[in-house]
């Protein structure tokens, strides 16, 4: 498994696992937020990480996505939505 293991930012720090996936939180369109949203982004990583056999793993200060190696026979088996 390869793991990409980032920071929360600040501003992230003080929402919940379920407030961050969340799509109530999608429509708010503060100034320099992105067009889809924190949750819409997480949400899509999460669920494609786990077609390819890894995860997404939100703690408290760190965000943690895991993803096979090329040599996993699931690697590259992402379905077409």
């Amino acid at each position: 498994m390869a793991v990409l293991r980032v920071d929360r930012p600040l501003s992230l720090t003080v929402e919940t696992e379920a407030a961050l996936l969340s799509e109530a939180g999608d429509e708010d369109q503060r100034d320099g937020a992105p067009l889809l949203g924190t949750g819409f982004s997480l949400r899509l990583i999460d669920k494609l990480g786990a077609e390819m056999g890894g995860g997404l793993t939100i703690g408290l200060h760190r965000v943690v996505l895991a993803l096979p190696l090329g040599g996993d026979q699931r690697a590259g088996q992402a379905s077409i939505l």
